[in-house]
This record gives structure tokens, sequence and C-alpha cells, in this order.
């Protein structure tokens, strides 16, 4: 454990009203991964009863355990010019994101 990392993850409010010296949060990466993988199966595979853009964000809530999904519509559109972008400096072209 590196206890630095997890004041500055708490710090960053990653970890948000945990008090352990070790939080176990490879349950929900693990879900949101496989969620993930799915997720970008569909969109090759098109398998789903409806159309991809009725899945433009998904989220979920495990303290409900839900998922909810949004349309191209719904989604919030303040990130649709940074899409494709990749790999630059500064990230996202926003030095504030840059170390």
């Amino acid at each position: 454990m590196n206890p630095e990392r997890y004041a500055e993850l708490r710090r960053q409010k990653y970890i948000q009203g945990v008090e352990v010296d070790r939080p176990a949060v490879i349950s929900v990466n693990m879900l949101f991964g496989s969620l993930a993988v799915n997720e970008f199966l569909a969109r090759i595979h098109r398998f789903r009863n409806v159309g991809n853009e009725e899945y433009t964000t998904v989220r979920g809530d495990l303290c409900e355990l839900v998922l909810f999904r949004e349309s191209r519509s719904d989604s919030a559109g303040h990130l649709v010019r940074e899409i494709g972008l990749g790999d630059q400096q500064p990230l996202l072209g926003r030095a504030s994101l840059s170390e």
C-alpha cells in the first residue's frame, strides 16, 4: 500500500467517504471494465435490439445497482470536439491537464 497515493486519491475525490487502509476497488474496476468490453463488442457486432445511437453514454450506479443509457441527444456535448484526437500534448489541448 502506498499511503501517499491513497491520500492523493482522496484529495482528488476518487475515493470518497472511505476510511480504510486498503480500499477494495478491484471488483468495481472489473465490473466497469467488463461493461466497457461488452459495449465495444456491441458496437462492432451490432447485436442490440435498438441502435447503438441509443447508447452514446452508459453510466452505472452501484448504490442502486442500475445502469443508465443516454442517446446522442441526451449526452453532454461538451466533449464532442475532443473525440478522436488521441494522444496529444497537452492532454486534450488543455495545459491544466498536463504534468
